[in-house]
């Protein structure tokens, strides 16, 4: 696998730039390594790992700390914008459902590997009562790894969880991205930030991302960088929250 290498990068920009390119650089950072406090890398590489991408362990921390923070500030936005647009009522008590065929389920915390970015991403099959998610053996509820399908039950999950749409989307659309991700099933759980175009092995935000670009459309947040996160699922320009539960 190629080994990007990052070393002392300083950046001097506004707002809410700096938090799109430090985010980015986390991402290539995290996912190369679980070399977290109460992680495990078993089913994705040694620890050696992320001192293989030349960044030092301090600097690894504060980029994992960046994602978190754009997640927070995801969950953050989501709850404003959601009151807004709908007078002020809890989403959670409103279209509760499991969702329709290709909709997009996040969670904004857990995770489906160990490593260090926030929250697990999946996509609804072409048959509701399913979803496509791909995890690493040891974090799949049915402790098998890689693609899989899973039992539709988000709607009532104990964790703080989203459901997506695409703001450019249509039912062959939706039909197409659940499709394409039904032909994964069985391929294998990996981490690779550097090729998020890779179709021969996936990551959960990876499989999603992949499934709706078949289709055209881009969901990833931070577009120019080559690893996709369950954040920036939600924080793209080119999804829209259809329903949360953010309560906990």
């Amino acid at each position: 696998m190629a080994i990007i290498s990052i070393t002392n990068v300083v950046i001097s920009v506004k707002g809410d730039d700096i938090m799109k390119i430090g985010i980015s650089l986390a991402t290539l950072s995290m996912l190369f390594s679980g070399v977290v406090s109460g992680t495990s890398t078993d089913n994705y590489g040694e620890e050696s790992k992320i001192a293989e991408t030349g960044i030092s362990k301090e600097y690894f921390e504060d980029m994992v700390q960046r994602d978190k923070e754009l997640m927070q500030r995801v969950e953050d936005e989501l709850k404003l914008d959601l009151q807004n647009r709908n007078g002020g009522i809890d989403l959670k008590t409103v279209n509760a459902s499991q969702g329709e065929v290709g909709e997009i389920w996040v969670s904004t915390s857990g995770q489906s590997s160990g490593v260090a970015f926030v929250g697990h991403a999946a996509i609804i099959s072409t048959s509701t009562l399913y979803t496509i998610e791909a995890y690493a053996k040891d974090f799949s509820p049915r402790k098998v790894g890689g693609v899989q399908y899973y039992y539709n039950d988000w709607a009532s999950r104990d964790i703080n969880r989203i459901r997506l749409g695409n703001r450019v989307s249509s039912l062959s659309k939706r039909k197409g991205a659940a499709e394409w991700a039904e032909a994964q099933v069985g391929k294998p759980y990996f981490i690779d930030p550097t090729n998020k175009y890779r179709t021969d092995k996936f990551y959960c935000s990876q499989l999603v991302w992949n499934a709706w670009r078949s289709q055209g459309n881009d969901i990833d947040y931070i577009r120019w960088d080559q690893a996709v996160t369950p954040a920036e699922l939600v924080k793209s320009d080119a999804t829209i929250a259809l329903w949360s539960d953010l309560s906990r």
